[in-house]
């Protein structure tokens, strides 16, 4: 946020409201992005009772397998962004001039 609010000094309140709804966004897209990469077939879990009156949702194997490679597509895909962030990142030094 230092970094955001060194370019705008005046605006700290829209740089910090655009870095919040920023996370929630992408919070919101990657939530997408997992059930889609989980469940492609968007198919229905079972439920099962498992104690008298207590139901679960079980998922088939087919769903279930497709766990560690979402898992991984999500390490690749915030590694990338967090690598595209410290690349962007700079502090605002004002010239001489001004």
């Amino acid at each position: 946020m230092e970094a955001g609010w060194s370019h705008l000094e005046d605006k700290k309140g829209l740089v910090s409201g655009i870095i919040v709804s920023g996370l929630g966004i992408g919070s919101f897209i990657f939530g997408m992005l997992v059930s889609w990469l989980v469940n492609p077939s968007n198919l229905t879990p079972t439920m099962v009772e498992v104690v008298p009156g207590v139901h679960e949702a079980f998922f088939t194997s087919e769903v279930n397998k497709l766990v560690p490679q979402m898992l991984q597509m999500l390490c690749i895909a915030y590694s990338a962004l967090i690598c595209i962030g410290l690349l962007m990142i700079s502090k605002f030094e004002p010239s001489e001039d001004e």
